[in-house]
């Protein structure tokens, strides 16, 4: 069977969201991100065997863990955003509505969640494998299975210290 990957950049057409039902399932986890995605359930979107692999090569396995070190890494920030900056589908010709999503983003991390605009901007790189979702969880019956990130850790934890730092704490 063919397979035909989807390529996007910055700005990512709206209509581009319901070429294909991974993309739909991506713009909706990009959507509660952007909203709050400490408060939703981790099995919406990721698998209970998702597999993570970190930028120091250590990996953490299962949605929960991870939901443990996103909230960790991102949790104590006002508000976290990601700017998609491109994103390329290559769909599994063997297997309907599974596949693999590479995105470049920028995650930015504001202090708090009041109108100041000081912020950090972290570059950051992933690949998610999607796939079916654990029975009677996941969304639109598809999870992400495996991630892959690459970003430079050192920025992350250089905005925590700002941060910190403004806040009175060390």
């Amino acid at each position: 069977m063919s397979q035909t990957a989807l390529v996007f950049d910055s700005p990512i057409p709206s209509s581009a969201w319901t070429a294909h039902p991974i993309l739909e399932f991506l713009a909706n986890y990009q959507q509660v991100y952007n909203s709050d995605f400490i408060a939703i359930r981790s099995e919406r979107f990721y698998s209970k065997h998702c597999l993570m692999h970190l930028p120091d090569a250590s990996q953490i396995t299962g949605n929960e863990d991870m939901w443990d070190f996103f909230n960790l890494v991102y949790g104590g920030y006002g508000k976290v955003t990601r700017n998609l900056l491109s994103l390329i589908l290559v769909p599994d010709g063997n297997i309907e509505r599974t596949g693999k999503v590479y995105i470049q983003v920028h995650t930015r991390l504001f202090y708090d969640a009041s109108d100041d605009p000081k912020s950090i901007l972290v570059p950051q790189s992933f690949v998610y494998t999607v796939g079916k979702a654990d029975k009677g969880v996941g969304t639109d019956d598809l999870q992400f299975v495996e991630l892959r990130c690459y970003y430079d850790m050192s920025l992350v934890k250089k905005a925590a210290s700002l941060r910190d730092a403004r806040h009175g704490q060390s």
